[in-house]
């Protein structure tokens, strides 16, 4: 029991330190991925993507599921 519970602690411990970092992280990066040619081609890249893959899913073939 104490050995799951320090072991618990230490998976919490270390999933906040990346999250800071991460979030850290991004908001050091925020103003150069708000400048206008990055986020324009971030957005149409993005829209882009997710209209292929709705055209890839309409057009794709069903399988059977056994």
């Amino acid at each position: 029991m104490p050995q799951s519970m320090t072991l618990g602690s230490v998976f919490v411990v270390i999933a906040a330190i990346t999250d800071s970092i991460y979030a850290l992280a991004a908001s050091a990066a925020k103003p150069a991925l708000h400048a206008g040619l990055v986020s324009y081609l971030g957005a149409r890249l993005g829209g882009g993507v997710l209209i292929g893959l709705g055209i890839y899913t309409a057009l794709a073939e069903s399988r059977d599921a056994r």
